[in-house]
């Protein structure tokens, strides 16, 4: 699915021209750095992490997703929505990511544990 992100998302020119003019976009080859794997708690390829300027992560998904879902994304980062509510209260406000929310990965985002 990694190919698949690169050629069908990423590569999209609406996601690129947003992620070359807002986001530092990283693609890091976890299987060589396995010490980025585990620092950021990636268990399974493709995960998209975003990340503050500090380092903080903001929101992790892991899997494949589409491209319309991967633009509400980066509404939720490149707004900075995430430093006035999460992730999951952002989509109940904007009735976004409804194919996303009946995948089991993407709840463990939306909900982590301990987040109530």
């Amino acid at each position: 699915y990694c190919q698949a992100m690169d050629s069908e998302v990423l590569a999209e020119k609406e996601i690129n021209t947003i992620l070359k003019k807002n986001i530092v976009y990283l693609r890091i080859d976890v299987e060589k750095r396995g010490d980025l794997a585990r620092f950021y708690g990636v268990r399974g390829y493709p995960t998209t992490t975003f990340l503050q300027p500090n380092g903080q992560q903001i929101i992790q998904i892991p899997g494949y997703i589409e491209k319309r879902d991967f633009k509400k994304l980066l509404t939720f980062v490149t707004g900075k929505h995430y430093k006035t509510m999460n992730l999951k209260e952002f989509l109940r406000k904007q009735a976004f990511f409804v194919p996303l929310q009946d995948r089991p990965e993407v709840l463990q985002a939306l909900y982590p544990v301990g987040e109530g």
